[in-house]
């Protein structure tokens, strides 16, 4: 036999009835879990008294009068911030009209940050392209017989195409990330050899600036994850590290395993970062210092993917920084 109320009882849309008077004859839970009300308490009741709420108020009576079921999208501040659309239409024989919500406060959310992504992806692509643009006009215009400046733009175009490779990568990164799309399975991963691989790879750029970097860690700690997505986040933790410490600075990685977490350290004696900026350094495209940050190749996504993979690996990363003291990024694992 068809149950109506438990039909209605299991839908995720906000379902209300009003009758001919305008009083509220039904609400569903999806009502009473929207505003914080419980069906008693408003039954007999106008939408306007119950929920207070005008835009429904105003869509339910026009409805009553409509050839046709109306459609709106509204917002609400109380009892919590939402988007919603809301249909309403008349039952049978002009016996009333109900309304049917839908919570969009999520889609809407997600439109707003995929077009807040896109501006940010347009203006970091834009930037090194329009450098070298710049840079390759010049040379077309006769600099490049000027053999006392050709080959500094030519090396300006190559420290802008491999800024633009490095955010191309990142992004693509990110995305795979995000959306687990090529995640790949979990395996067992040691840490240690992979830290080693890390450091391999920053050593040049340590070197060039006599940055000193100290390891401690255990002969072993084994991990459930993925290898290529942890090597990339504790490159861009030490990576980072080596950028924004000056000439003769130090840094340090340590790991070490405590009740059942592995926990990865990345230590700095750099230039530090007031304590304003730490809620938002993990955030895609967020920058200190802008305009350091591009002048040292950084494409404002790298600690983003370090939270990612953390994430993607049921953990979580922290940070700890003073100005012109340094910094400290921990990845705390499940192991």
């Amino acid at each position: 036999m068809f149950d109506l109320s438990k039909v209605l009882s299991g839908m995720a849309e906000g379902v209300l009835a009003v009758d001919k008077n305008s009083k509220i004859i039904l609400a569903n839970p999806a009502i009473e879990k929207m505003f914080s009300v419980t069906e008693p308490e408003i039954l007999g009741k106008t939408v306007r008294e119950a929920i207070r709420n005008n835009e429904i108020a105003d869509l339910v009576l026009e409805a009553k009068t409509a050839a046709n079921p109306i459609e709106k999208e509204f917002e609400t501040i109380v009892p919590f911030e939402g988007t919603f659309i809301a249909r309403a239409g008349q039952m049978e024989e002009q016996s009333g009209v109900v309304c049917v919500l839908h919570d969009i406060t999520e889609l809407r959310r997600l439109e707003r940050y995929r077009s807040e992504f896109v501006a940010n992806i347009s203006h970091e692509l834009k930037t090194p392209l329009t450098s070298i643009h710049s840079y390759v006009e010049t040379l077309l215009n006769g600099a490049i017989d000027d053999k006392e400046h050709n080959l500094e733009f030519l090396r300006k175009i190559e420290k802008n195409a491999l800024n633009l490779s490095g955010l191309i990568d990142d992004i693509l990164e990110l995305s795979r990330l995000e959306s687990k799309m090529e995640a790949g399975l979990f395996t067992e991963v040691d840490l240690v050899p992979v830290i080693g691989h890390a450091i391999e790879a920053v050593s040049p750029k340590a070197q060039k600036k006599r940055i000193f970097i100290k390891k401690t860690v255990p002969e072993s700690c084994v991990i459930r994850g993925m290898e290529d997505h942890l090597y990339r986040a504790i490159l861009n933790l030490l990576d980072n590290a080596v950028k924004y410490t000056l000439a003769g600075g130090k840094v340090e990685i340590t790991l070490a395993a405590e009740n059942n977490e592995a926990i990865l350290s990345v230590t700095d004696n750099g230039i530090g970062i007031e304590e304003k900026h730490l809620p938002r350094v993990f955030e895609r495209f967020y920058r200190v210092d802008k305009a350091r940050s591009r002048d040292l190749g950084g494409t404002g996504l790298g600690l983003a993917i370090v939270k990612h993979v953390a994430q993607l690996h049921h953990g979580r990363v922290e940070v700890k920084s003073e100005i012109e003291k340094g910094s400290s990024f921990t990845i705390i694992l499940p192991r």
